[in-house]
């Protein structure tokens, strides 16, 4: 009834018209279509347990301890390891283990909300004692009033430090004050069917016919941009400072992947043990040339970009991979990119010298 109801109201005075001295409750129920049934009468399985602070792995020391200890523990091992899937495996469930006994969960959120204070809290029980309607009346009014009151001071404070984000054009703590600053609820309605959404983005990500472009159609014609045949990428195996390079430069405070893995389980680990597995694995997948195969699945979360929430193309998507193959290609575009700025960097020193010369 709660999920199918709204505009409901309790007259606290006596509904004399019905000659009755009960309190009147009014409402408005609107029952689902046979389509909708489906969808709002399913039982879905929820995993109502609470995600690890992952903030504490950063700042606490103790935490980061007790949980670098047991990825060794769990780890030893991992050096009898001959399939790529086995040790990716092997590697995911230690992290997964190693973060559910030794990192804090997060706490709950509790129904109060951020601006309330005892002023506030004392002022409701005091409407809430209250049994006659005039002197009742007075306190909601005084409960509304200073409610607006104290919400739109702590909106205000949150604006502000949005508004100082975007002056200072970080666009990220920008986004993420925003939305987790936002005084608007979440609505449960389903605005576009997932059928929709699936279709549109089965034809987005279809194959198309790509059209050689002129550079490599007539590659005389742009020497400027084609790089020269005697240039030389590192294709050797990856060595423990680049892993420990590229595990660095992961940013912190993004969605952890398809395997419950956050980039801080990799970045702040202390572990010898799982930098030694994380590059087994990295010479396996080189020598092997195969990968494992939870590394090509991927979930494509949907987000709306602009316009009406009901257009399928108005919604963009965004790939949440594994967390351990993101180590990979960034090492690889780690050796293009400093491939690319010597290649640069040559290439002015070459064309200073000629104007020198010249």
């Amino acid at each position: 009834m709660k999920r199918f109801t709204n505009n409901c109201r309790v007259y606290r005075s006596i509904s004399k018209g019905f000659q009755s001295d009960h309190r009147v409750v009014i409402m408005n129920c609107a029952f689902p279509s046979r389509k909708m049934r489906k969808q709002v009468f399913s039982k879905k399985n929820v995993d109502k347990s609470l995600h690890c602070n992952i903030k504490s792995l950063k700042l606490d020391e103790d935490v980061v301890k007790s949980y670098s200890s047991s990825l060794d523990e769990m780890l030893k091992d991992c050096s009898n390891f001959s399939d790529v899937n086995e040790l990716s495996e092997k590697i995911t469930l230690s992290i997964q283990s190693s973060s559910k006994t030794h990192i804090p969960p997060k706490k709950r959120s509790s129904d109060v909300k951020p601006w309330v204070n005892e002023t506030f809290l004392r002022l409701i029980e005091d409407r809430n004692r209250c049994k006659k309607d005039d002197d009742w009346r007075i306190l909601d009014k005084e409960v509304k009033k200073l409610r607006d009151k104290l919400k739109n001071e702590y909106f205000k404070k949150k604006a502000d430090a949005i508004n100082l984000a975007s002056e200072a054009r970080d666009v990220e703590e920008e986004f993420r004050l925003a939305k987790n600053h936002t005084s608007l609820n979440k609505s449960k309605k389903l605005l576009i069917a997932p059928e929709k959404l699936t279709s549109h983005f089965e034809q987005h990500f279809s194959p198309r016919p790509v059209t050689p472009q002129p550079e490599i159609l007539n590659p005389d014609n742009f020497p400027h941009i084609l790089p020269p045949d005697d240039i030389n990428v590192n294709e050797d195996i990856p060595n423990e400072d680049e892993l420990h390079k590229v595990i660095r430069k992961q940013k912190d405070n993004k969605c952890q992947g398809i395997d419950k893995i956050y980039s801080e389980h990799l970045k702040y680990s202390k572990s010898s043990k799982l930098f030694s597995a994380l590059l087994l694995l990295l010479t396996m997948i080189w020598t092997t040339v195969e990968v494992p195969k939870s590394w090509l699945d991927a979930v494509i979360t949907c987000l709306h970009k602009k316009g009406l929430k009901s257009v399928a193309k108005n919604y963009r998507s965004i790939f949440i991979m594994n967390a351990i193959s993101r180590i990979l290609p960034r090492l690889i575009i780690e050796r293009l990119r400093d491939c690319y700025e010597s290649l640069i960097m040559e290439n002015q020193f070459g064309f200073r010298q000629k104007q020198i010369n010249h």
